[in-house]
């Protein structure tokens, strides 16, 4: 049934897949990768599963973290990678974008987005669901999918010209992932949201569900940060006017 998907839904699937299979292979450190597809009427979808470390535990590793859920910001981020002379970190951040539902499943975590259209509405969800070992990664590309990946390359370049990846959208919420009630308010957190911003031109801050923060934490995004990089650009959006106030 693949062959009479939309050349769009079918290139994003492949995209998709490529990057994910390849992204268990070279960093899982596991001994199997387990693939499943399933086509209906309406969508493909894929289940990639290895039995390698997990991989927010190798996040988490990397960068040092005291928690594996912080690694969930990293990936909303994009452009991380735990072997950089091997891989850019932009498979996992287009592969999500290029799908319409997906998610990592890995421990008791789950990094989800749900692309509906690819409408803008893109959300990054808290749920959980215990995974024994290795990462699972699900994803599902509608037969009427309407953005293709040159698009979504597009979208995250700052200049028509250039085909880098120079832009990315980053929900303040999942600084405090799984967290019912969190609080901003710290210049620690912060500088846990800044981690890698100067390898951006462009970074676009989403308060949504963000109800205060801290002037600690607004002076060190909005004026420490900047004044040390005046080449990556912060931008605010969906605040409220508690947040706009120290912005």
């Amino acid at each position: 049934m693949l062959h009479d998907m939309q050349e769009i839904a079918l290139k994003n699937a492949n995209y998709a897949f490529c990057e994910m299979l390849n992204n268990a292979i070279d960093h899982s450190e596991g001994t199997k990768v387990e693939v499943q597809v399933r086509v209906n009427a309406f969508s493909v979808s894929f289940s990639i599963a290895d039995d390698g470390i997990g991989i927010f535990s190798k996040i988490a590793s990397a960068m040092n973290f005291s928690e594996k859920r912080f690694a969930i910001l990293e990936l909303a981020k994009g452009k991380f990678t735990t072997d950089p002379k091997s891989h850019s970190g932009e498979g996992i951040f287009f592969s999500a974008k290029a799908s319409d539902v997906f998610g990592i499943f890995s421990d008791d975590l789950v990094f989800s987005s749900i692309n509906f259209r690819d409408d803008g509405n893109e959300r990054l969800l808290d749920n959980k669901r215990i995974q024994p070992s290795g990462t699972t990664v699900i994803f599902i590309v509608f037969r009427n999918r309407s953005i293709s990946t040159s698009e979504l390359f597009d979208r995250y370049t700052e200049k028509p010209d250039d085909y880098g990846f120079t832009k990315t959208v980053v929900p303040v919420k999942l600084l405090e992932h799984g967290e019912p009630n969190p609080t901003f308010v710290s210049r620690s957190q912060a500088k846990r949201l800044l981690a890698r911003f100067e390898r951006f031109e462009s970074i676009e801050l989403d308060f949504s569900d963000i109800d205060e923060i801290g002037q600690g934490f607004a002076d060190e995004v909005f004026r420490v940060f900047q004044a040390k990089h005046p080449n990556s650009r912060i931008v605010a959006t969906n605040c409220n006017q508690r947040v706009e106030k120290n912005d």
